[in-house]
């Protein structure tokens, strides 16, 4: 019987210690997994330059700032990219840098431009750019420059 007593014992010890381990496993793998805020910033500004490389004006439009939209139109959105002379190839995310709820985030851009001979073909450059995001109801936005 004593042995019997001494066998439970150990049984229940080795599930506990079971326990215990799968609980820190799963909060380790919880925190690995949960996106920081600032990790969906940088997924939404490099989701806004896909979507105007890939002319996916809707998907774009979605991405600025409330106070943008109620101001500018859907169609004017459109309307104002399209007419652009400059063609963007690619954009690759480079750094960010935040001040509370306002983010700068630096990508260098690749784009194709006329040349202002015609018959010249085109012209491929590089620049670097810097988006300002806000942050408002839990959610990040762009927000364009005043020109």
């Amino acid at each position: 019987m004593n042995r019997n007593k001494s066998s439970r014992r150990g049984d229940w010890r080795r599930g506990l210690r079971s326990l215990v381990l799968m609980m820190v496993v799963s909060l380790l793998a919880a925190c690995a997994t949960a996106p920081k805020p600032q990790d969906l910033l940088v997924e939404r500004a490099q989701a806004r330059w896909d979507a105007i490389i890939s002319r996916d004006y809707d998907a774009a439009y979605a991405l600025y700032s409330p106070g943008y939209r109620s101001a500018t139109s859907r169609t004017d959105f459109e309307i104002e990219l399209r007419s652009r002379r400059i063609t963007w190839t690619s954009a690759s995310y480079r750094e960010h840098s935040c001040d509370d709820e306002v983010c700068t985030v630096t990508f260098d851009i690749k784009y194709t431009a006329p040349r202002p001979v015609p018959g010249a073909g085109k012209w491929d450059g590089r620049s670097s750019v810097e988006d300002t995001w806000i942050e408002a109801s839990g959610q990040w936005w762009y927000v364009p420059p005043k020109l």
